[in-house]
């Protein structure tokens, strides 16, 4: 929204432009660290998705080592 589309959105408060221009550059202040929800989804998305990602490794990591742990326990039996 534009500054001046807000101004005119807070003038029926009786306010003066001073006023309301404070008001606006304090709001603005405020805002500087925020980030749109959108981008906040986004980021939240891909990290709920490289921790399944990290799960399933982990998951496909132990059992790449108990298979190994087989194997190895079968060449003992035979040789």
């Amino acid at each position: 929204m534009k500054k001046e589309d807000i101004k005119e959105d807070i003038k029926y408060l009786g306010l003066t432009d001073e006023q309301i221009s404070k008001i606006i550059s304090v709001s603005t202040d405020e805002l500087k660290g925020y980030i749109p929800k959108s981008r906040f989804d986004e980021v939240n998305k891909m990290k709920k998705q490289l921790e399944t990602d990290s799960s399933d490794r982990d998951k496909q990591l132990e059992e790449l080592k108990n298979s190994k742990k087989y194997i190895y326990n079968i060449a003992i039996i035979y040789y």
